[in-house]
């Protein structure tokens, strides 16, 4: 059950990192630089590429941050929608709306994780598979309970949890 717990707050941790280079770039956007004319095979080398639209709106941001590479994706309001990056944590793809409520797809230390946020960012939902097995955590809006339910080598287990992790409930 430690593990389940972990894993949440593992992917928690990224989705927070991410959020932070979000924030990041919004607070401290990059100076605009346009390339030379060369010759064809010369390298560019810059830690932040923006491609913007014919109104001059940013649409793809491929930057490194913190020493992680990643790509995102913006509507033309200049919401993140779409992200892809890899840390050393390990890879990580999100799918948001504007509000950013959405989708995180995650491997840390080799366990898979799909992660749902709802409209205020917050994850609710985990499913992942540890070195345990699947397991399933899904978080109350209102952040009264938590359920877990773990599908391990030692059988099947549903636990519930009040909102400071206490255990409340466990079957087997």
């Amino acid at each position: 059950m430690a593990t389940k717990h972990n894993a949440l707050m593992a992917v928690a941790i990224i989705v927070a990192s991410f959020a932070g280079g979000l924030v990041g770039q919004r607070v401290f956007p990059a100076r605009a630089a346009f390339a030379q004319a060369g010759q064809a095979g010369q390298t560019v080398v810059a830690e932040r590429f923006e491609v913007v639209d014919a109104n001059g709106i940013v649409r793809i941001v491929l930057a490194v941050v913190d020493g992680a590479p990643g790509v995102d994706l913006y509507d033309t309001d200049g919401n993140a929608l779409t992200g892809l990056g890899a840390s050393t944590d390990g890879p990580i793809l999100y799918m948001t709306d504007a509000t950013t409520a959405g989708v995180i797809l995650t491997v840390v230390d080799g366990m898979p994780a799909v992660s749902l946020a709802g409209a205020d960012g917050i994850v609710r939902t985990v499913w992942d598979i540890s070195e345990d097995g699947p397991g399933l955590v899904m978080r109350g809006l209102d952040e009264t309970g938590i359920l877990l339910l773990d599908v391990s080598v030692a059988g099947p287990a549903l636990s519930l949890f009040d909102a400071n992790s206490n255990l409340l409930w466990t079957a087997p």
